[in-house]
């Protein structure tokens, strides 16, 4: 996922990052999945039964940080998995990236974030609802507790065959 010759800034949906990053985000949380339907389907100690990854939807982020100065401080992808009755994938998503800004050492005051999500499944109403708004400010609340900085949250899901922009 590290992308060479990607600079500072919000990268653009009519940019090759796009034709670059969503594929393998999909690729990602497909695999995710895949691996935890695996240890499910194997069963066994430590496999909790009411969390059955058939039933799941998986979830692939991209977080990049970088400080003020341009440098890259944080660029690493994560996959989750939402079950039902849990919370959602695009959720934990959010909450991992947020556990990624307050472990960071650096002030990142004016830095940049972005996190690109992208949903193996079609994003409920519910989380398209919330993610501009509630999670959106766990981002920036984040943020503001190392210093600040520009949040970007785009969120992808597959509707039809094509990628589906939910959230810029």
């Amino acid at each position: 996922m590290n992308q060479p010759g990607f600079k500072p800034g919000r990268w653009e949906e009519i940019d090759d990052q796009k034709d670059q990053l969503i594929p393998s985000l999909k690729t990602l949380a497909g695999d995710g999945r895949a691996q935890a339907t695996a240890v499910y389907d194997r069963g066994g100690p430590g496999v909790d039964r009411r969390k059955n990854p058939h039933k799941a939807n998986a979830a692939a982020g991209l977080l990049t940080i970088w400080n003020n100065n341009g440098s890259l401080l944080f660029n690493n992808p994560a996959v989750r998995l939402g079950y039902p009755g849990f919370p959602h994938s695009e959720e934990l998503i959010i909450n991992w990236a947020v556990e990624k800004i307050d472990g960071l050492k650096q002030n990142i005051d004016g830095g940049i974030i972005n996190l690109l999500i992208y949903s193996y499944t079609d994003v409920c109403p519910d989380c398209e609802r919330d993610l501009p708004s509630v999670w959106l400010d766990k981002l920036r609340a984040a943020s503001e507790r190392k210093g600040g900085a520009v949040i970007n949250l785009d969120v992808w899901d597959e509707k039809g065959g094509s990628f589906n922009h939910v959230i810029k």
